[in-house]
């Protein structure tokens, strides 16, 4: 049916001198058209499924896909292990925040942030234009919010949600800036030791001790508070998802597939 309609519409467009009947019956060929190409039976359902398992586990294995199954280097752990003060800077676009969290057991007790947009001078300028604007946002957000962590070494989780090459958990080299972004000297370097470097310059004492994009961080938000979360999902102005995965079947990094049974989100 949809080819019929596809090839009706292609015939017709309301015209000027169409009368409100005409204009009505055309309308509903458009919607019917539409209505069709969202519609599928069970059986193309199960088709789509096998063919994206199959495309899931090649990518995991290293052969050619068309879903990349990218390792993240991160471990699942139980929530409650986690107790203390952590930063979090996400930066996904012009605009970005930085944000404390206060963790008991895995359970959020306090949470500020702060929101900052990033001037045309960095976006255009050079890496330590971007890198030290940033360094400056998260020393001013310390010194208004939580001064008393100036003098503590404290984690942070760097957000990017930009195309990276990720070989471990706290590094990752950018392979094209996308969003409007241009800064100089980035591509191709370790974002996470740029950002690391500036922190050091404006003399802030936190400690880079995770990078990943929003989709990873998004699913482990969740699974701190819905251990039965598997999948995490963004739709905006890119889409992505991941998925929780055994390790041991990331046989395209052994370093991954080395941790055996333990559980790793899966960048598809």
């Amino acid at each position: 049916m949809s080819s019929r309609v596809n090839n009706l519409l292609s015939q017709i467009a309301i015209r000027d001198s169409d009368n409100d009947e005409m204009r009505y019956v055309k309308q509903r060929l458009a919607l019917a058209s539409l209505s069709n190409q969202f519609s599928i039976d069970d059986t193309k359902l199960k088709q789509m499924t096998m063919f994206m398992v199959y495309e899931m586990i090649e990518g995991l294995e290293g052969r050619p896909s068309t879903v990349r199954m990218l390792p993240t280097y991160v471990y699942k752990t139980r929530p409650e292990n986690a107790t203390g003060a952590f930063y979090a800077l996400d930066l996904g676009g012009t605009n970005f925040r930085v944000l404390r969290v206060v963790l008991r057991q895995g359970v959020v007790e306090e949470r500020v942030d702060s929101k900052f947009v990033i001037p045309k001078s960095a976006l255009v300028g050079t890496a330590n234009d971007l890198f030290d604007f940033i360094a400056k946002s998260v020393k001013k957000m310390m010194m208004e919010k939580a001064p008393e962590d100036l003098n503590k070494k404290v984690p942070l989780g760097f957000t990017f949600s930009f195309p990276c090459d990720q070989k471990s958990v706290n590094s990752g080299i950018l392979i094209k800036w996308t969003k409007g972004f241009s800064t100089k000297g980035v591509e191709s370097k370790d974002v996470a030791d740029l950002l690391q470097t500036s922190l050091k310059r404006v003399n802030v004492n936190v400690n880079v001790a995770a990078l990943c994009n929003d989709t990873v961080g998004t699913l482990i938000a969740r699974y701190f508070v819905d251990p039965d979360t598997h999948v995490g999902v963004i739709l905006g102005t890119g889409s992505n998802a991941c998925y929780f995965e055994r390790s041991s079947a990331v046989t395209k990094a052994p370093e991954v597939a080395a941790h055996g049974d333990l559980i790793t989100p899966i960048n598809m």
